[in-house]
Formats: C-alpha cells, sequence, structure tokens
C-alpha cells in the first residue's frame, strides 16, 4: 500500500498519519494550510507582529514534537490552545526580562549616590556624617558574611543577580533572598546604633 494523498486527508487525518509514520511532509503540510489561524491567534494576544512572528515560528517549529504527545480529536482547538499558550508564556517571560533589566539598572548603586540610596532604602542617614561609606561597611561587617558578600557586590561592585550567583556559586533566589534580608539587618543595625 503507497502513501495516501496527504492534500485530501483533514487536519485530524494528518496528524494520525504523522503520529503513524513520522512524515514530516504531513506537519509540513498542517502548517502551510493552518499559519493563517496560527498567526491570527498569535497577534490577537501579542499585539506585536514582531512578537507574533517570533511566537508562529516557534510553534512551528515545536509541532513536529508536541504532534507526538497524544491523541489530538480536534486538531483546530488543540492548535488554538497551543498558540494561547505559547504567546503567554512568551509574555511572561518578556515581563520577567524587562523586571530583571530594570532592577539590575535601577538598583545599581555606585558608592558616591549612598546616602540617596541608603534613605530610599529607608536607613535615614546623616546626610553631615564624616563618610556615610565608612559608616556603611562598619554595618556590614556585623552582617553574616553571605549576606555582607552578596550587599557590597550588588551594591559597590554593581553586579546584578545573575552575576551575583554566579560569582558565589548560589541560586538567584538565594541571592536575592540574601540581599533582602542583609538590607533589613542593616537597616535594624542602624537604627539599634543611633537610639543608644
Amino acid at each position: 500500500m503507497g502513501k495516501p494523498s496527504l492534500e485530501s486527508l483533514s487536519n485530524e487525518q494528518l496528524v494520525e498519519y504523522y503520529q503513524a509514520s513520522s512524515d514530516k511532509e504531513a506537519v509540513s503540510l498542517l502548517v502551510q494550510r493552518n499559519y493563517h489561524l496560527i498567526y491570527g491567534a498569535c497577534i490577537k494576544i501579542l499585539g506585536s507582529q514582531d512578537d507574533a512572528k517570533d511566537v508562529c515560528l516557534d510553534i512551528c517549529e515545536s509541532l513536529f514534537q508536541k504532534l507526538n504527545s497524544g491523541k489530538i480529536e480536534k486538531f483546530n482547538k488543540w492548535l488554538f490552545s497551543v498558540c494561547n499558550n505559547r504567546s503567554i508564556s512568551f509574555i511572561r517571560s518578556k515581563e520577567v526580562r524587562r523586571k530583571h533589566e530594570a532592577n539590575s539598572q535601577s538598583t545599581i548603586m555606585p558608592t558616591d549616590n549612598y546616602v540617596e540610596k541608603a534613605m530610599h532604602e529607608g536607613l535615614s542617614v546623616d546626610p553631615t556624617q564624616s563618610d556615610p561609606v565608612d559608616r556603611l561597611e562598619e554595618l556590614l561587617n556585623k552582617l553574616p558574611p553571605k549576606q555582607k558578600t552578596c550587599l557590597q557586590m550588588f551594591y559597590f561592585k554593581r553586579m546584578s543577580y545573575s552575576d551575583i550567583a554566579k560569582e558565589t556559586r548560589q541560586e538567584v533566589k538565594q541571592v536575592k533572598s540574601y540581599l533582602q534580608n542583609g538590607k533589613r539587618k542593616l537597616k535594624l543595625l542602624y537604627q539599634n546604633e543611633t537610639r543608644e
């Protein structure tokens, strides 16, 4: 028995044929027939033509694996679900990248801006004090070593979360925890000293 005429098969039949034969021509035909649906679903969610084209390309490339993931009874409904999930995933990853870039740019503090940054962080620093950076170093020395190291790398060396994680061989979320706890303890140390 020879190869069936793929053009005469429905989308669902093409999926079944691909699952049975691994014939990539079936997937190519599915993409060709349904590209307008894939693009339309992506552009509706993403709003940007460039982003929609990128996500469409990802979806089309992933169909070779995704189509083998199980029985697909209603192809168009399944395809819309794939487009929807991939578009939402793209939005989330783009938002995470944007937040990370904003964090690494906006929260970097050169040493000469210490007073301004410390006030923003909630440390009430006396601007008339001889050297607030020396004061900060004294307080940092009272912190646990990992918190101290992360704070020094973040504020004085202007390193991003991921750079600190690589340097200290920690997970990024652990670095964030050290920074958050270190800032909180630093603030408490400062407040305790000013009360004395």
